[in-house]
């Protein structure tokens, strides 16, 4: 293991899953609020202008628990890579590199399918741009790991 592992990279990871700690809680906290900004930009962009406004009550309260499960899952995931890259990762273990990885390559492919797959490009857009915050720091990082 190498000892010079640019901690630069380290702090954007710490701030990338701390603002999904943030967004996470949101969903938690405060999933009424969230669901109408959200709701809004999910339902009408690809289903036409006000189509959120005609969800039932009952659709509503589902995506208030879906929010609330996908938030609690997004803390967990984001204590857990802070936990990695504070700790093996940064130390320069290359399984917490790998391990890193194919987590996020694994949420990326799947969640970014279903999206298109159900038209919702809008959520591919932000598993995009999630997924490259994380691979910059990565792959900056993985001639630092030992073999």
């Amino acid at each position: 293991m190498q000892s010079t592992i640019p901690k630069g990279w380290i702090r954007w990871m710490n701030i990338v899953c701390g603002l999904f700690i943030l967004y996470g809680l949101a969903l938690v906290v405060m999933p009424a609020q969230v669901q109408d900004v959200q709701g809004a930009i999910y339902y009408n962009w690809p289903l036409g202008e006000d189509a959120y406004s005609q969800l039932t009550s009952i659709e509503h309260n589902y995506h208030i628990f879906l929010y609330g499960v996908i938030g609690g899952v997004l803390i967990g995931w984001s204590v857990l890579i802070i936990a990695v890259v504070n700790g093996p990762l940064q130390n320069g273990y290359r399984w917490a590199w790998q391990a890193l990885v194919l987590s996020l390559v694994t949420w990326f492919v799947t969640d970014t399918l279903i999206s298109l797959a159900t038209g919702m490009t809008i959520n591919g857009l932000f598993n995009l741009v999630s997924a490259v915050a994380f691979a910059i720091p990565l792959f900056a990082l993985r001639p630092y790991m030992a073999s």
